[in-house]
């Protein structure tokens, strides 16, 4: 469901990923060269948000505590985006991780 919700605010359609599959962009490989710009990438890898990284896996690490469960449950895509689907947290948690999410996307500065 989350998944889909942002997909439509456009994260794909900015990331080079998608951008070279729909020959928009000469390439796949991300600004910081450190791998292929894709949704994982930019959410757990691209050196340029390491500062909004932080603040996400901050929050991500309260909400786990708080629901006595590891962090790592939540360090997949789908996980990160859909963490209804894991059966393990509350909706108000479920809610706070995916407003972290959206806060790490706008301080990124990425237009999605």
């Amino acid at each position: 469901m989350y998944c889909d919700q942002l997909q439509q605010t456009g994260i794909n359609t900015s990331l080079r990923a998608h951008q070279h599959r729909m020959k928009l962009s000469d390439t796949n490989v991300c600004d910081c060269e450190q791998g292929i710009e894709d949704v994982h990438h930019f959410l757990f890898e691209c050196t340029r948000y390491r500062a909004a990284r932080k603040i996400l896996l901050q929050t991500i690490t309260s909400i786990c505590e708080d629901a006595e469960c590891n962090r790592r449950l939540l360090m997949a895509v789908s996980s990160l985006l859909n963490p209804e689907d894991l059966q393990v947290f509350t909706k108000k948690q479920c809610q706070h991780i995916l407003t972290a999410v959206f806060v790490f996307i706008r301080q990124s500065g990425r237009c999605l």
